[in-house]
């Protein structure tokens, strides 16, 4: 087989057959050299034996066909590397049909799982004025942004949390035996192995898919969508779901206490930044309530970032007793 010009799928499942027949193949010095290469490499291995193995003690009928179909494949008398092609090749599409059946699985399991914790339940983790980091039970991550709380609820069967107000970014352990959903509102998020965002902004959701999959069930799971990395769902009730690229670093940079504006109506910016405590920042000025704002913003000073927009825009700061500062129109 020629490992050179194969993927990193294929190279992973051709080291997978060598290891079954036998071979150390953690000491051998071309397998260490492939995965030195690329962290690729290191990532598609722990897979694809993840994968193999979890055919092991599994009671699933179709899990044990392939399993068996994999077996019976074994090497010839004579071992030649036109027979570990063929087995590789047999090997990466069963690992590839094992890896889809588990995500439709999963999928089909989500689809049916209810709410999990109620819209009351008292905040198990809260973020105050700097986004914080969390550990949840399982070894999951969650970051919660500024005035953001957070309710979480284990079980063996189920892992669960409720966003009760602002905005998480999860980091989740993927576990197709023991769900993890985000319930925010009336919908719910499910988790396929994934890193994703949630913001709550008034009666609107918004979720952004950072790597993996998620199921977003709107509405107490009357609809659900499946979104792609780098793609992000826009719900607000009586209105038709929209989902719409965004570009990662911008939409995630509020973990670095920094927010990214892009064309965004300054109502809607000012708002965001308010969020982050300090002295609000006003409009009394209802013509510039639509004025289009963009730019990389620090989070924290509220006036501050009036001031930065009025040397960009048109607008003028008027000083409040508060201390905070009202746009209007220059």
């Amino acid at each position: 087989m020629d490992l050179s010009s194969a993927t990193a799928d294929e190279v992973a499942a051709y080291w997978l057959v060598q290891r079954d027949q036998g071979m150390a193949v953690e000491t051998d010095p071309r397998f260490i050299s492939w995965l030195a290469t690329s962290p690729n490499h290191a990532q598609v291995w722990d897979r694809t034996m993840a994968l193999w193995n979890s055919f092991d003690g599994n009671s699933d009928p179709l899990l044990k066909a392939m399993r068996q179909d994999a077996l019976a494949a074994r090497r010839p008398a004579a071992l030649s590397h036109r027979w570990l092609a063929i087995a590789a090749s047999a090997v990466l599409m069963m690992v590839a049909g094992v890896a889809g059946w588990q995500i439709l699985e999963s999928r089909s399991k989500l689809q049916h799982l209810a709410q999990f914790v109620p819209p009351d339940a008292k905040p198990t983790f809260v973020a105050t004025t700097d986004p914080e980091t969390f550990v949840l039970p399982d070894g999951s991550i969650v970051t919660l942004n500024t005035n953001t709380a957070l309710a979480v609820r284990y079980t063996t069967q189920r892992r669960a949390v409720r966003l009760l107000k602002g905005q998480a970014f999860f980091r989740v352990v993927h576990n197709s035996a023991r769900p993890f959903t985000a319930d925010v509102g009336r919908s719910t998020v499910s988790d396929l192995g994934t890193e994703f965002d949630i913001l709550m902004n008034g009666r609107t959701l918004s979720v952004t898919l950072a790597s993996g999959s998620v199921a977003v069930a709107t509405e107490g799971g009357s609809t659900s969508r499946t979104l792609e990395p780098g793609q992000r769902l826009d719900a607000t009730p009586g209105q038709e779901d929209r989902i719409t690229p965004v570009v990662l670093a911008d939409a995630l940079a509020w973990r670095t206490k920094y927010i990214e504006l892009h064309d965004e109506p300054l109502e809607k910016a000012i708002t965001e930044f308010n969020r982050y405590g300090g002295p609000p920042v006003g409009i009394t000025d209802p013509a510039i309530r639509t004025m289009r704002v963009s730019g990389r913003f620090r989070t924290g000073d509220p006036s501050r970032f009036a001031r930065t927009l009025a040397e960009i825009y048109p607008l003028r700061i008027v000083t409040r007793p508060d201390g905070g500062v009202d746009l209007q129109k220059r």
